[in-house]
């Protein structure tokens, strides 16, 4: 029986790259001369939207001209504090592994550019586990664009010609259950440090090797 897991990155499969979010997006409001900062509570809430959307957020009344200047500051940065930051979730590689030498599948669906989600990925060692990485690029959607929607038909996409017995999609946010949902997953929210009180996932986990369940 083959089962794919559909995993999402941010928040998943890392750690600490909130971290790293906090600073250089401060750093970037800083040198922009705005008063607002972010904090770790609304890092940590908004955490796997867009990086437009976080500024979006945080300056709703500047022009668009003005939050690509902020985005622009703050990607001259933010990897350099990505780096120093980021690392692979506690088990991560454990339960990739297990997973794919039970001969199941594993792909990553996120909301980054696809250059950006290979480069995380490979950041903290986890590309050999996985056998696609997708990421769903906001600049290509349509103005009306739903990432629930966009990620679902990448991972629809990405099933055409392919067979598995079931689903499982682990994800941190309310949103990526719903894209779980509309594919018929089992869906997975992990939430360590018990963040988000309500969830239509069919189960909430602290530890990710609870997924290995599904094996």
């Amino acid at each position: 029986m083959a089962i794919l897991f559909i995993w999402d990155f941010h928040g998943v499969l890392e750690k600490d790259n909130i971290n790293a979010l906090e600073e250089f997006l401060n750093y970037g409001l800083e040198k922009r001369g705005h008063d607002r900062r972010i904090t770790k509570k609304e890092c940590r809430q908004w955490y796997g939207l867009s990086f437009d959307d976080y500024i979006k957020n945080l300056l709703p009344r500047a022009d668009e001209a003005e939050r690509k200047k902020v985005a622009g500051v703050c990607s001259e940065v933010a990897w350099d504090h990505i780096k120093k930051h980021i690392k692979p979730q506690d088990m991560a590689e454990e339960v990739l592994e297990r997973i794919a030498l039970a001969d199941h599948c594993n792909i990553v669906v996120s909301n980054s550019t696809p250059a950006a989600i290979y480069r995380f990925v490979d950041l903290v060692g986890l590309t050999r586990y996985f056998d696609e990485v997708i990421g769903v690029d906001r600049d290509e959607q349509e103005e009306d664009y739903s990432h629930i929607e966009a990620k679902a038909e990448a991972i629809e996409k990405y099933l055409a010609d392919k067979e598995f017995d079931r689903l499982v999609l682990v994800g941190d946010r309310e949103d990526d259950i719903k894209v779980g949902q509309r594919l018929g997953a089992v869906t997975y929210l992990f939430d360590p440090d018990d963040f988000r009180k309500r969830t239509s996932a069919d189960f909430k986990i602290k530890e990710l090797e609870r997924v290995l369940n599904q094996i």
